[in-house]
């Protein structure tokens, strides 16, 4: 499922996921690496994300970070040895990814089910009420 496939939308509305309602959502495509649902999602600081491109956990993770509707910022650390560096930092000089960042915070590793909380957790952390 898409994030903005046309299942998801309502009448040109995308529901948001945190409480049902329905809000414009502006479209952003995915050349320029940014997703989400919904203007209460907009909220939140997006997460950014370091992956590369063959990566099988990477893929799974942009994938599901999409149908959670969840804001993210991909940043392919085989294009950008700057964005590498920024992972490399993150993780104490672990060479790993997907390495998933908010507000100073990082996760990283294999994409499973704690992963999947873990990021949960940084997402839902510091969220703003609506």
């Amino acid at each position: 499922m898409s994030t903005r496939g046309e299942a998801d939308q309502v009448g040109g509305l995308i529901p948001c996921r945190a409480c049902a309602c329905l809000e414009e959502s502006p479209v952003v495509s995915r050349r320029e690496k940014i997703t989400w649902r919904s203007f209460h999602v907009l909220q939140l600081a997006p997460l950014n994300v370091y992956t590369v491109t063959w990566c099988p956990h990477c893929r799974w993770l942009l994938s599901w970070l999409d149908q959670e509707g969840l804001p993210y910022v991909n940043h392919d650390v085989d294009a950008s040895d700057a964005d590498w560096q920024v992972a490399l930092r993150l993780t104490g000089g672990i060479d790993i990814v997907p390495v998933i960042e908010r507000n100073g915070k990082a996760v990283w590793g294999a994409f499973t089910e704690d992963l999947q909380a873990k990021v949960r957790r940084l997402a839902a952390a510091g969220e703003a009420p609506h």
